[in-house]
Parts: structure tokens; C-alpha cells; sequence
């Protein structure tokens, strides 16, 4: 959601199933629904994201559909992001990546030699590539598997700004991965009030 507010995209569609495990979001006091399409004022960009985690089976049948219809809306590229875990790069490209019929750059991107695509991405760039559409696949290293990476956040977003050649600035993302690194300031412990 952090591109879609710093590019000023609006949602232009999203996808509803009854294969989707039910989940609403709350956006600003709105309600959203967790799997939307955004788009720039030209479309010329149309930007998916989803907070849900989806069966296999579920999987593949969400990927082909999203994929068709975009290839019907004139998309010509697609590129798939998505968190691996380990523990992010200390210089250098912070993505580790692989592409067909697209040529990533090797300043912004470490090409991705062996390793795994899973769940929604796996499926979306093997619809891609049963449907001949050029593709690439984004990894960006996480150490939090159960809540938002801030810092994973902020090297995905300036990737994606490099390689689109586009402003965002994700300094408000580092600063609340460097907020939410700190201890806190006071420990209070229920046991520590307890008189023996």
C-alpha cells in the first residue's frame, strides 16, 4: 500500500472469490478488500498486491485469472515481489532476482542462481509463463515472517524505484524499522510488583 499512496495509484479493481479465505481490511476507516489492482492515471502501470496467504490450489486458479485479465487490460511484463527469509544484504543490490524476457539490472538486482519461489508468486510467474508473457521475480530478504519488516518494506520499495526509474522515497519506512528496533525505553514486569 506504501506505492500506491506515495504514486497517488488508485484501486481500479480487485479480486473477490469464494476461494479467497475471508478477510476485510480497514484503510484509513474505509473498508478494502485485501486483494486489489492499482493503477496510475495513464495505466501504464497496474499494481496487485494481497495481505492474504492462499492455498495451492487456490493459488493457481487466483494466478491464471489475475494474469489473463491483465494480459486482456494490455499488460505487457509483469514482475512478482515477494519476502525470503533471511537476513538483508549489507551493500549492494538488496533483491535477489530472475527474469524471462525482461532485462533486470544487475546494479539493482543479484541474479537468483538456485533457490525457491512458493505460494501465489510461484503460481503467478507460472501463469505468466504458460501465457508467453515476460516476467520477473523480486526476492527481498526478511527476518520477520509474522508481522511487517519495515526495513524489507523500504529495500523493496527502492528497488522497485530503480528499476522503474521512478521517485519514492522510503525514508519513513527506515525510520520505523529503526523505532521499532529499539528496546523499550522502561521494563515493567507484573512479577516485579508482586511483594514476597
Amino acid at each position: 500500500m506504501f506505492i500506491a499512496r506515495s504514486k497517488g495509484l488508485k484501486m481500479v479493481a480487485h479480486v473477490s472469490s469464494a476461494l479467497l479465505p475471508p478477510m476485510t481490511l480497514v484503510v484509513n476507516g474505509e473498508l478494502a478488500p485485501p486483494f486489489r489492482v492499482y493503477a496510475d492515471e495513464e495505466n501504464r502501470i497496474l499494481y496487485a498486491v494481497t495481505e492474504l496467504l492462499l492455498s495451492p490450489e487456490t493459488s493457481h486458479a487466483v494466478a491464471r485469472e489475475l494474469i489473463r485479465w491483465m494480459k486482456e487490460k494490455g499488460v505487457n511484463e509483469v514482475y512478482i515481489m515477494d519476502g525470503y527469509p533471511g537476513a538483508a544484504m549489507p551493500e549492494g543490490p538488496k533483491a535477489l532476482g530472475l527474469a524471462r524476457g525482461i532485462d533486470l539490472p544487475k546494479s539493482d538486482v543479484t541474479p537468483l542462481r538456485e533457490g525457491a519461489v512458493s505460494g501465489l508468486s510461484s503460481s503467478t510467474l507460472e501463469a505468466c509463463r504458460e501465457s508467453s508473457l515476460p516476467f520477473a521475480v523480486l526476492l527481498i530478504p526478511t527476518t520477520k515472517l509474522t508481522t511487517i519488516d519495515h526495513a524489507a518494506s523500504a529495500d523493496a520499495v527502492e528497488t522497485l524505484a530503480k528499476i522503474f526509474k521512478v521517485a519514492l522515497d522510503a525514508s519513513m519506512l527506515r525510520n520505523v524499522a529503526r523505532i521499532v528496533g529499539q528496546p523499550p525505553k522502561q521494563k515493567t514486569s507484573f512479577l516485579g510488583k508482586i511483594k514476597g
